[in-house]
């Protein structure tokens, strides 16, 4: 019991280290607000696509609507086998908009279903072939973003001169009406974009999300694009940013903004999001950064950890009353880190759920973790 206790205390000790290290990077990572830009660079934006004709032409809307010069843009939509009219919708789109240069490619004609586990990063690939666009950005058919997002990246990819370059999504609720999966899920990935933030702003290590990814078409070509971490179904988004961080180590960077910020939904049930996250956790083992996988090993085990205290809190008063401190402790750091996190994204309404949320986050944490190590999970149809 006693050792128990101690291996608890010294990773309670590392994780509340780590914790007050992210919040001091948050908080050095200042909001950018723009210093303008040439409007002279090109752009492609690649929307990789499958079943996604409900969402696409909310996520085309919303970039037809954006500031920068339609001219300059080169919209792909990448249809990924999809087996609704996701196609037709962008078409029939792109028919209403011919000011905007907004093509589909069907990925089928150039790669076999059966032939990859990666299709999204195949698609993205594919697309950067049919564009002359210096700068890629990426993002989801389910996304909205704001009218300055694509200005805002373009001003401060000229300012910073960075080859890669992460910016903030952030989770809202399909119908406007929150529920218990969709508050909790907000609350870890709000948790991750702060941890992302921090790490970016340290070099830590790559953290980023496709749905708003952004970096150079010369550093994709430097790199020799997605060859070596192909075989991986995901990984199109932080696999690709170690590449570049590799080769480019002071030219990654975060650019925290509000109005470089997209929107997309919370996924409506449990077990899709358990899925989901199965997904994101399978890729662990891909990570090349010995930082980022002591970083997921420390927050694994200390869920871990907390499963066993919890369990021993019944033997006797003297440990109820030490399990008690260890999940203040635990409590209090988490909730610090995140509290200016969900003041940024204008979430700080859902501050008041995060108490309840810890005893779901803990087994979550640990689920995800067990799961993501098998490597199985399926999406949209398809299964690891």
């Amino acid at each position: 019991m006693v050792w128990i206790l101690q291996l608890a205390l010294l990773l309670l000790t590392l994780y509340v280290a780590l914790l007050l290290y992210y919040n001091v990077a948050y908080k050095q990572l200042k909001p950018y607000n723009g210093i303008g830009h040439n409007n002279s660079a090109t752009v492609a934006i690649i929307i990789p696509a499958r079943n996604e004709a409900l969402t696409i032409t909310s996520c085309l809307q919303a970039i037809v609507a954006q500031t920068y010069p339609a001219h300059l843009l080169h919209i792909i939509v990448v249809n990924d086998y999809s087996t609704d009219d996701t196609e037709g919708a962008v078409k029939a789109f792109a028919d209403r908009h011919k000011t905007h240069h907004i093509q589909v490619l069907n990925l089928q004609q150039y790669l076999s279903e059966a032939a990859t586990n990666s299709h999204k990063k195949q698609g993205i690939a594919v697309a950067i072939q049919h564009t002359k666009a210096a700068l890629i950005v990426c993002t989801d058919a389910d996304c909205t973003a704001h009218p300055q997002w694509i200005s805002n990246l373009i001003s401060y990819q000229q300012h910073t001169n960075a080859a890669c370059i992460a910016a903030p999504v952030l989770l809202q609720p399909n119908n406007g009406k929150w529920s218990c999966v969709s508050i909790f899920q907000t609350l870890d990935f709000a948790t991750l974009q702060g941890i992302t933030m921090a790490a970016v702003r340290k070099q830590l290590y790559a953290m980023c999300n496709g749905a708003n990814f952004c970096y150079t078409k010369a550093a994709y070509v430097a790199v020799n694009g997605f060859a070596g971490i192909d075989a991986m179904a995901s990984g199109d988004d932080m696999l690709l940013m170690q590449k570049i961080m590799d080769k480019y180590p002071k030219q990654v960077a975060y650019l925290k903004s509000r109005y470089a910020t997209v929107t997309t939904a919370t996924v409506p049930s449990w077990a899709g999001l358990i899925s989901q996250r199965v997904r994101w956790a399978s890729k662990a083992n891909s990570y090349t950064s010995r930082q980022l996988q002591l970083t997921l090993l420390l927050v694994f085990l200390v869920n871990v950890i907390s499963v066993v205290v919890a369990v021993f809190a019944f033997t006797n008063t003297a440990n109820a009353v030490w399990c008690f401190l260890f999940f203040l402790v635990k409590g209090v750091i988490e909730y610090f880190f995140l509290q200016p996190v969900l003041r940024f994204f204008k979430l700080g309404f859902l501050g008041k759920y995060f108490i309840p949320s810890i005893p779901i986050h803990i087994i979550y944490t640990v689920l995800i973790g067990l799961l993501g190590m098998l490597g199985k999970y399926s999406w949209k149809g398809r299964s690891s």
